[in-house]
């Protein structure tokens, strides 16, 4: 069994002038922290972090204060479709017990219907913890897994 937490990026500014570089705001930097306390309280700690590179997806993850962790920031991740996540996902090292997905809806709300779960509230910063039924990240397959937990902020 493999742990998979999904975590929608925190809210975010509209007044940039790219999307891809819109930062958090305040809210969002305290939404982000409050789901990193949340994390390390459970013991949720991921071997391993997939985060998409815009600049709110950036921060979310800088403001949840986890402890180093070997951390993929892929422009494929940026605004992906639930089907690009999932192929990222398979690509995970299988030393890799957990990951953390950092992205952004309606991505990660699809993901999450797809790997197995009905549908979810996915508003900024909301966080699922799904438990994977594989042995292996590229074995990971839609439809039999278990959303353990989820936490909004």
């Amino acid at each position: 069994m493999k742990t998979l937490y999904i975590l929608r990026h925190a809210e975010a500014s509209h007044d940039a002038p790219i999307d891809k570089s819109r930062p958090l705001t305040d809210k969002g930097r305290h939404q982000a922290f409050v789901q990193g306390q949340q994390m390390k309280q459970n013991g949720w700690l991921p071997d391993y972090i997939l985060c998409s590179p815009a600049l709110r997806t950036e921060e979310t993850l800088e403001a949840l204060a986890l402890e180093a962790r070997p951390t993929i920031f892929h422009p494929a991740l940026y605004n992906a479709a639930a089907g690009t996540l999932y192929e990222r996902l398979k690509m995970v090292p299988d030393a890799c017990e957990s990951v953390l997905l950092v992205a952004h809806n309606p991505g990660v709300s699809d993901l999450l219907r797809f790997l197995g779960d009905a549908q979810r509230d996915f508003s900024p910063a909301t966080l699922a913890v799904v438990t994977c039924a594989c042995a292996q990240w590229k074995a990971l397959l839609p439809g039999r897994n278990h959303l353990t937990q989820i936490l909004y902020a």
